[in-house]
């Protein structure tokens, strides 16, 4: 991270409380669009239009996607545009009441392959995003950063952000009253602040791991089962304790 790092990513835990209510609907009407191109080849398309009542704010959500079917799976590219609103504690402040949605540009490659009861897949990503409320105080808030505490007052739409990974998964379905997944990524997630300068995201845990196994013994009215999950991350970055 560059020297500004001084400044806490996100804010201390003696930042003032807010009280209030955030009142309004989020409506999100939407059309989706299929057509096959031959046996194997299928085109997806399709727009999704937000609107959240609190603050009027709306976006436009263009969506597309091919695919194609293999002897035992699929290849699957896609792109899409996706919103969402801001945490709701960030609009008690009444500077930023008026804050747009944040945007989000996708794109992905995916490719699943299935043998009896086994599945195998893995998918690449990358995600643009832009509109995300900033501080133009000199801090580094940024909303990507935020987890569940308030935000400060005078919030722009002026950050940007990205996250881009890779992900495999090995899935045994349940057969002979056994199963079991196998999955993992590596990724990055950056942010940058007002001026366009980029850090590393607060959730740039770099790699996730995850193994779920289990088997069930039992009849028509009873059965036991023994399930076990192993999760292994990367954690959360935190501020260079002094």
């Amino acid at each position: 991270l560059h020297v500004r790092t001084v400044v806490p990513l996100y804010l201390p835990d003696g930042f003032p409380n807010f009280s209030g209510t955030v009142s309004g609907m989020l409506v999100q009407p939407y059309l989706h669009y299929v057509h096959p191109l031959s046996a194997r080849w299928e085109f997806q398309s399709g727009i999704r239009v937000p609107f959240f009542s609190f603050n009027r704010t709306h976006a436009w959500e263009p969506r597309m996607a091919i695919q194609r079917r293999l002897a035992r799976g699929y290849l699957h590219f896609s792109y899409s545009q996706v919103s969402q609103t801001q945490a709701l504690q960030t609009y008690l402040q009444s500077d930023n009441r008026g804050l747009d949605l944040t945007r989000s540009a996708q794109w992905q490659a995916a490719w699943q392959h299935q043998v009896g009861s086994y599945q195998l897949a893995v998918q690449a990503y990358y995600h643009r995003v832009r509109d995300v409320p900033v501080a133009v105080d000199g801090s580094l808030f940024s909303a990507l950063n935020q987890f569940d505490e308030f935000a400060p007052p005078g919030l722009v739409n002026a950050g940007k952000g990205s996250q881009a990974g890779v992900a495999a998964s090995l899935e045994r379905s349940f057969s002979n009253s056994v199963y079991y997944a196998l999955n993992g990524s590596l990724y990055r997630a950056m942010f940058t602040d007002a001026r366009g300068v980029e850090y590393l995201s607060r959730f740039n845990g770099r790699y996730t791991g995850n193994f779920l196994a289990g088997k069930e013994w039992g009849g028509a009215t009873h059965t036991l089962g023994v399930h076990f999950r192993f999760i292994y991350f990367g954690g959360l970055r935190q501020q260079v304790i002094d």
